[in-house]
């Protein structure tokens, strides 16, 4: 559903075909930090940098602190 709004939008829209993927090959989703470092990772080369929209469980300081280090780029970081 997400990745359905962002594509709506055109200049979105526009990125992603020159990317040549959809919304939906632009997102990396998992419980597991470890998960999440290895579906950065893939993408990190490419990437000036990251957008990283934060959703977690319960929403509390903690877990989104823990989803933006899981995130981190493995050349410096958070």
């Amino acid at each position: 559903e997400e990745a359905g709004r962002y594509g709506s939008f055109p200049k979105y829209a526009e990125h992603f075909a020159r990317m040549g993927v959809d919304a939906g090959g632009t997102i990396i989703a998992s419980d597991e930090p470890a998960d999440l470092r290895a579906g950065m990772a893939r993408h990190e080369a490419a990437l000036d940098e990251a957008v990283v929209r934060a959703i977690t469980a319960d929403d509390t300081a903690a877990s989104i602190l823990e989803l933006l280090r899981a995130c981190a780029p493995t050349t410096g970081g958070l």
